[in-house]
């Protein structure tokens, strides 16, 4: 068996809020081979080993090797976006990329008429998109809290009936009260 290694790539660039136009520090930046258009892709989560972007919003990436790449960033005070394809040639660092993080909405309230115990949390269900004149039910989604992805628990309430939610994509959402019981 005869391997050949070749050199590796790099990738590196800096995170921009898409509104401001400031750095964005502290998200987490991983590059993943580009998936074929028969292939579905899996959210798995973010690597272990992936770049968190410095205080002026640089990244690198190291250990890449030639081929198209999709470089993914997520924030949990974002809403997350689509990736941003790369290609790269054997051995090649490329410098100077820059990419803007969308930057999100934060939910705050208060809930009211009710006492609320300790363990209570709030999560944004996305409720489905509906155009003019569409004759599906919008509401008939209520009851269906499954579109919260995995792993996600909402934030608690805090005794006051304070919440807080950042990283909210600009879209119609459900509020969810999850209240816990015996």
């Amino acid at each position: 068996v005869t391997l050949e290694l070749e050199p590796e790539a790099t990738l590196a660039g800096t995170l921009l809020d898409e509104r401001t136009g400031q750095p964005v520090a502290g998200a987490r930046v991983f590059a993943r081979p580009r998936a074929e258009p028969n292939q579905g892709r899996y959210d798995d989560g973010d690597p272990p080993d992936a770049a968190v972007a410095a205080a002026d919003g640089s990244f690198k990436i190291a250990g890449l090797g030639e081929g198209t790449w999709e470089l993914v960033v997520r924030d949990p005070k974002r809403p997350n976006s689509p990736a941003t394809e790369f290609e790269l040639g054997p051995a090649e660092h490329k410098t100077g990329v820059v990419i803007t993080v969308p930057t999100g909405a934060e939910v705050a309230g208060t809930l009211e008429g009710t006492t609320i115990g300790h363990g209570s949390r709030v999560f944004l269900s996305k409720l489905p998109r509906q155009a003019f004149g569409e004759s599906n039910h919008y509401y008939s989604n209520y009851g269906n809290y499954g579109n919260q992805q995995p792993g996600q628990s909402g934030v608690p309430v805090a005794p006051d009936g304070t919440f807080r939610i950042d990283g909210v994509a600009l879209q119609n959402h459900l509020l969810v009260l999850r209240v816990p019981s015996p």
